[in-house]
């Protein structure tokens, strides 16, 4: 079943999920393209997590009325690498996404967003792309 608003599935649930609970039943798998990102990240020597749950603090909660957001790769700490679908076009999903960086900026966190295209066509340059962001923001 495929749900359209995160509400609906919530709903679903009783209302509310625990928070670290998945918004939606289909981001607990890799997509291919998110699998082939790892793998050229992981060949780079490029240290991440997948599929991390972020929970919002209350304050953010409360206006946003979401538990948390699963990043696809968060990379050192505060880069989230969302590797995006043709889905992520639609204006439903565009304003979604735009209240859910948002969120994650105003926790401290970096998005960036890659089309599957781009990892698809070249893995290599969206490796290059993260590495001189990481290189940008580096503390040390």
């Amino acid at each position: 079943m495929r749900y359209k608003r995160t509400r609906d599935y919530l709903t679903e649930l009783g209302g509310f999920a625990e928070p670290g609970a998945y918004a939606r039943p289909h981001q607990s798998k890799q997509t291919r393209f998110e699998k082939k990102l790892a793998l050229a990240l992981t060949r780079a020597g490029i240290q991440y997590k997948d599929q991390v749950h972020v929970n919002l603090t209350a304050e953010l909660r409360k206006k946003d009325c979401v538990p948390s957001y699963v990043l696809d790769f968060l990379v050192e700490k505060k880069l989230d690498v969302e590797v995006d679908g043709p889905i992520h076009k639609e204006l439903e999903v565009k304003r979604r996404d735009m209240g859910r960086d948002s969120s994650l900026k105003k926790m401290g966190y970096r998005v960036m967003r890659i089309p599957n295209k781009s990892v698809a066509a070249d893995v290599g340059q969206v490796v290059d792309i993260v590495r001189r962001d990481l290189d940008l923001y580096r503390v040390e």
